[in-house]
């Protein structure tokens, strides 16, 4: 649970009244951090804190995982950096919190929690929305956020209820793209919200899917396994903003979790024809591959 100060439209109310997991103000930010770990061209990191900004839009303070402060500047649209605080400083702060943050979408199944990991551009979003036609809820889109609980089970957390598509994904659902907001001005990218269809609890986790695109012959199947040794690697290479975890010094744990979560969870290649994305064939294969 979050508390904040600075509006946040379009997330899940919550329900229950308890001490909030993270607390969101608007405030002074410093100027730099001495000594720090590791400095990027909008960003410097050390144990515990990150400061990251954007020249004409905010800054943004993440302290121990638990605080992130925000300074906008004075013309900044409070949409912008709502986008931005729900990007980078919130994956800072997952990394403070010792969670594992992934570029994946994630949906719930009555099997539990499936993610599909990708880079930009792949298709992880369009999956999930295909997924949703199946009868399953949203948990995430594009930033999925896995932990352990008590009994050693990872758990993958509900994100904001919406999907961000292209409009030519849109068609494929017929959805008329005009009628939904871009998610920046310059993106021709939609926001598709979901509040009916979302998944607000968390899930465990029960399947991790890599996409990729390969040339396959007509009559393949899109799905493989593959080892746990190749999985550590992808998913290291799919963590949200892993130069912040070398300023914070948390990039062992993540390696740790990687290493882990390779061994405990069944990992599969689904693979995208370069001649065209047959999400229909892709959704069947992952349904049958899912039930038990």
């Amino acid at each position: 649970m979050v508390e904040s100060t600075f509006p946040l439209a379009g997330l899940v109310p919550c329900i229950q009244r308890s001490q909030p997991d993270a607390i969101i103000r608007i405030g002074p930010t410093p100027q730099s951090l001495p000594n720090a770990r590791k400095r990027g061209v909008c960003f410097e990191a050390r144990d515990g804190e990150l400061l990251i900004w954007k020249q004409g839009v905010a800054r943004f303070f993440v302290s121990e995982g638990r605080e992130i402060t925000v300074e906008p500047a004075e013309t900044a649209p409070v949409s912008e950096i709502q986008r931005l605080l729900l990007s980078s400083p919130i994956g800072a702060l997952l990394l403070q919190r010792r969670w594992l943050p992934l570029q994946a979408s994630a949906i719930s199944h009555r099997q539990g929690a499936v993610l599909f990991v990708a880079g930009p551009c792949l298709g992880k979003s369009t999956l999930a929305m295909a997924c949703q036609s199946h009868g399953m809820d949203l948990l995430a889109d594009d930033l999925s956020t896995l932990r352990l609980d008590a009994n050693g089970r990872w758990l993958v957390t509900p994100n904001c209820p919406a999907i961000k598509l292209w409009p030519s994904s849109m068609r494929r659902f017929g959805l008329d793209p005009e009628g939904f907001p871009k998610v920046r001005s310059e993106l021709e990218k939609r926001v598709v919200a979901c509040p009916d269809r979302f998944e607000q609890r968390p899930q465990p986790l029960t399947a991790i899917y890599f996409l990729r695109r390969h040339d396959l012959a007509e009559g393949t199947r899109l799905l493989t396994c593959m080892p746990a040794s190749e999985g550590v690697g992808l998913l290291l290479n799919h963590t949200y903003r892993f130069p912040f975890a070398v300023g914070l010094g948390v990039h062992a744990n993540l390696f740790r979790q990687a290493a882990a979560l390779s061994q405990s969870i069944r990992l599969m290649h689904a693979t995208e024809p370069l001649k065209g994305f047959r999400v229909s064939e892709l959704v069947r294969e992952i349904l049958e591959d899912l039930e038990p």
